[in-house]
């Protein structure tokens, strides 16, 4: 009853907190987490209450009573109980050490790599090496922290992407990319236009859409491992804004979004090209399309193949899975898709193998708001594997290690694609990305300034070191939504 109570004049008093918010407030809270806080929120501070009531009351009640009568029936009994209550007592010591906040700093660092706030790094670890970007060039790094090439270039804006051991660099607004492996450059490609949106896969095969003049508004070129170009395609703007861009594993087919507004409804499409010229013939078109998936009422804004050549579309409704091994191209269509209950927040594919979704508010006031703040994981066939709720919004992921790396704001909680806790991190100064390393207990984190390697420990909550605070670093990052690791779009989908 006194849990009850308690839930009531809380509901109470929050409800006439929140009527007396102004419109300004109430933006900048959302409507679907003030329903939450109404609701879900206040039945777990029911719950706690009614269990801690329990306990306290009833508890050392019923111990006490029990000692009282195991004493008075059977005195031998006594060194039992002591033994209970020394295991009961060392149990609680042991989980009142470990369970408090462990402090990470400078110390803990394995190495630490230094950079301008301006110099835009990025990096991306791989095979217990790092590939490290900035304006000013491309690093590889080993796992103590030691350069074992560096590539200079001058980009204003550069934006990296990677998969497997081939990571690309290209200047957003610009006409140049760069394509490193481990062992340094692999080539340099200038398009006849400034790159709107790229990507590159395991073997080295990289695509580039590009804008155009004359007849044709955009051009798409696929650049086989050696640089040279393998495929061509030109695209006219009526027909739809070329969003995302991906090639398959093998480098054999191009997967390419176009979104059409220029009608009153969005529409968009996917369309599927052959690379090497004997496939393109088997197609009745002189593009090398051999299919194409539409979806109405919808934005395509990621487009990304899994290693059996299904190719994972993400857009702003849905998730969809199309196509596979090609045995003819009449069977490269829809394999399954799921309905998204709630707007995205962010989206990885995790590993080539599963995907990662965050969904973050409700599409209407009167949608269920228990999908508000989870991160879904799902398997190559559809299936929910995995799932976690979280207390705030979700800013960005980080996903590789069959893991992730969920970021709101200066909390970073890390779970596996199961939905199982492996830790938290909270940091005192802004982060602007965070990846695992090698396994699950070493994370790469990198500031506005600075790039470290630490060693995490599991179940532990972890908290930055005040003396690990640079008095010169500024907050410069942006809330952005992380996409899959192999494509990026340099222009606006939605």
């Amino acid at each position: 009853i006194a849990a009850v109570n308690l839930g009531q004049n809380l509901r109470d008093g929050l409800f006439a907190k929140i009527q007396s918010l102004s419109f300004l407030e109430l933006d900048h809270f959302k409507t679907s987490s003030l329903i939450t806080r109404l609701t879900n929120d206040i039945t777990q501070v029911q719950m706690v209450t009614m269990m801690l009531l329990r306990i306290v009351c009833f508890a050392p009640i019923i111990g006490i009573g029990a000692l009282i009568k195991v004493l008075k029936e059977s005195p031998s009994m006594t060194w039992i109980i002591a033994v209970v209550i020394l295991v009961i007592v060392a149990s609680g010591i042991f989980v009142a050490v470990n369970s408090g906040n462990i402090k990470i700093g400078e110390s803990q660092a394995s190495f630490s790599q230094e950079y301008s706030m301006s110099s835009q790094a990025q990096f991306y670890s791989y095979n217990n090496s790092i590939f490290f970007t900035s304006k000013d060039g491309m690093s590889l790094l080993d796992k103590k922290g030691n350069t074992v090439w560096t590539d200079t270039f001058s980009m204003t804006t550069p934006v990296m992407l990677s998969d497997g051991e081939y990571t690309a660099v290209a200047d957003k607004g610009a006409k140049t990319m760069n394509v490193y492996n481990l062992k340094g450059k692999a080539y340099t490609v200038n398009t006849e236009g400034v790159i709107t949106t790229f990507a590159i896969n395991p073997l080295g095969y990289s695509v580039v859409m590009c804008q155009s003049s004359g007849e044709n508004d955009y051009t798409a070129f696929c650049y086989s491992p050696d640089g040279k170009v393998a495929f061509k395609g030109s695209y006219v703007a009526k027909d739809g804004l070329p969003a995302s861009i991906d090639i398959s594993d093998d480098g054999r087919i191009i997967g390419i979004s176009f979104i059409n507004i220029s009608r009153i409804k969005i529409k968009s499409k996917v369309n599927f090209y052959f690379v090497n010229t004997e496939d393109a013939k088997t197609t009745d078109n002189s593009d090398a399309i051999f299919s194409g998936v539409e979806m109405d009422n919808e934005v395509a804004a990621i487009v990304h193949f899994m290693p059996d050549n299904s190719c994972i579309v993400s857009t702003d409704a849905k998730l969809y899975s199309i196509g596979g091994r090609i045995t003819n191209k009449e069977n490269y269509k829809e394999n399954w898709k799921v309905e998204y209950p709630n707007y995205v927040s962010a989206f990885n594919i995790v590993d080539n193998k599963y995907i990662a979704v965050a969904y973050g508010s409700t599409k209407t006031i009167t949608d269920n708001s228990d999908n508000v703040n989870t991160v879904h994981w799902y398997n190559m066939r559809g299936n929910e594997i995995g799932s976690a709720k979280f207390d705030e919004t979700i800013t960005a992921m980080y996903s590789n290690m069959e893991s992730t790396i969920v970021a709101m704001g200066k909390v970073f909680d890390a779970m596996d694609v199961r939905g199982k806790h492996l830790w938290e991190y909270r940091a005192l100064q802004t982060v602007n990305s965070m990846q695992f390393f090698d396994s699950t207990d070493r994370i790469i984190l990198a500031t506005a300034n600075k790039m470290q390697l630490f060693s995490v420990k599991k179940g532990a909550n972890m908290v930055e070191d005040n003396d690990a605070l640079d008095p010169n670093s500024e907050d410069t990052s942006v809330e952005t939504t992380t996409a899959s690791t192999t494509t990026a779009q340099t222009t606006s989908a939605s």
